[in-house]
């Protein structure tokens, strides 16, 4: 059955590597609507922007909602955020919207805020998730003058800290050697570079720089998530892993097909999944085996941290401020990355001991 989406407004876009995207937006000059066309989610994301565009009462929180999703900081998010805060202002919305504005002007709030994230019945991640972008819209509102409420500090019902998972040599040796060439890649990307999965998708060729007075290449690019511009010289092992690469045009990681991933990396968190995990038919039957990996628990995305492990273990290892400046990690996370490394590895403990009996030889 087709529904007609009074309003809608679509554009195209040419892309650098050549294909064309289209973009839908709930009216011209509205919201993008980030759910795939033609499905109940893009109708009901539709819907949902055309029933909130008129202007709520200014005497209630929704009020501070809708005036945060048309700022110039909601804006400047990366279309996959927007997509995720869009969601988790809806649960805001639900619970907060219709409440005074004025009761954000009182301390009492917190303990209403505690309970709804305490009860939120969406997982321990997404309750968090939801508080954050709480947090944010409350300190959106503050700075603009709309309250005068500041959201203390909370405890995230999330417990997991994912600080201290990172792969082993020979894990990577597993992955690799299993690895089609197009995945290959990714793993040495990810592990030479310690960049994010999304920044990694959208890396292109011409981010590929050169310094001539260095006689090095490196890559330019600007992390999506935090906005930082970072540098990264390749590494020996990753200009060899480059040069094996034909096509140079558009994005650096492709699909077998020679395609760029799709924005969302849905497919190549799929095929990322397929190598590690192993593949099943629909009977259940064993039809590629899972790897046998130090700790079946790790992610792609837990290579950003081991890269952090891997600058480390340099000799003479790198200092923390020198790490963070290629990884773009804060002081703060690379530090407690390094923590956690530390207590599991035990290299430096080792190295530190026969430093020590040469000493006293």
């Amino acid at each position: 059955m087709r529904v007609k989406l009074q309003g809608l407004f679509r554009t195209r876009k040419r892309l650098a590597d050549g294909t064309t995207k289209e973009y839908f937006y709930a009216w011209r000059g509205g919201p993008r609507l980030f759910s795939d066309f033609g499905t109940p989610a893009f109708v009901e994301e539709f819907n949902s922007h055309h029933g909130n565009k008129k202007k709520p009462d200014p005497s209630v929180f929704l009020s501070v909602i809708r005036d945060y999703e048309q700022s110039t900081e909601y804006a400047d998010l990366a279309p996959r955020t927007r997509a995720d805060y869009s969601k988790q202002l809806r649960r805001i919305e639900d619970k907060f919207g219709k409440m005074p504005l004025s009761s954000f002007d009182d301390v009492r709030i917190t303990r209403s805020i505690k309970n709804w994230h305490k009860k939120l019945e969406c997982g321990d991640r997404q309750a968090d998730y939801a508080l954050q972008v709480l947090s944010a819209t409350l300190n959106w509102a503050l700075a603009e003058g709309l309250i005068s409420y500041r959201l203390p500090k909370m405890k995230f019902r999330n417990k997991s800290d994912r600080s201290g998972k990172i792969w082993l040599d020979e894990d990577g040796e597993k992955f690799y050697e299993a690895a089609p060439p197009e995945l290959k890649l990714a793993y040495t990307l990810a592990v030479e570079t310690g960049q994010r999965q999304g920044d990694l998708i959208r890396l292109r060729w011409d981010q590929l720089k050169h310094d001539s007075k260095r006689n090095k290449y490196y890559f330019d690019i600007r992390q999506r998530k935090r906005g930082r511009g970072v540098k990264i010289p390749l590494t020996t092992r990753l200009a060899l892993e480059l040069e094996k690469i034909e096509d140079r045009t558009g994005t650096v990681l492709k699909n077998s097909f020679g395609q760029p991933w799709d924005e969302k990396a849905n497919g190549f968190r799929n095929s990322w999944r397929a190598v590690q995990h192993g593949r099943k038919d629909k009977k259940g039957n064993v039809i590629k085996p899972a790897l046998k990996l130090s700790d079946m628990a790790l992610t792609f995305n837990d290579l950003r941290g081991t890269a952090v492990t891997r600058l480390l273990n340099v000799d003479p290892p790198l200092s923390i401020v020198e790490i963070a400046s290629i990884t773009g990690h804060s002081l703060k996370t690379a530090q407690a990355i390094l923590d956690h490394y530390w207590a599991r590895d035990g290299k430096a403990a080792f190295a530190a001991i026969e430093k020590l009996d040469r000493a006293k030889a």
